[in-house]
């Protein structure tokens, strides 16, 4: 029984390790835009390259257009105002190991910092 739960333990804690992390990008916000077709690209925040971060007209990357609006009039609201934003990601790379110009796939909440 005792071999059992010993098992058990070490499987969870695989498991556990193998978990991604998450991380915070923070930072000015550089660069916005809204494309043709709804697509919200943000520039330069914490190190990141220029990011898809969704879309105002169709779901993308984890955010359905309603929220999308809301993210892009806070990113724009950083912009005018020169305060950062928290971008925070789970995964397993850091801010400065993201393609350019790719969806930032694992983005799930945005902060804008008082």
């Amino acid at each position: 029984m005792k071999l059992k739960r010993l098992l058990c333990a070490a499987a969870m804690l695989g498991w556990l390790g193998s978990a991604n992390a998450t991380y915070i990008c923070t930072g000015n916000v550089s660069g916005l835009s809204i494309g043709s077709d709804g697509a919200v690209w943000a520039g330069a925040i914490g190190g990141l390259p220029w990011q898809g971060v969704c879309n105002v007209l169709t779901s993308q990357n984890g955010f359905d257009p309603a929220t999308c609006k809301v993210l892009y009039a806070q990113l724009l609201a950083a912009q005018t105002t020169g305060k950062t934003v928290n971008l925070n990601f789970t995964d397993s790379g850091s801010c400065s190991t993201h393609a350019a110009w790719t969806w930032a796939n694992t983005l799930y909440f945005v902060t804008l910092n008082p």
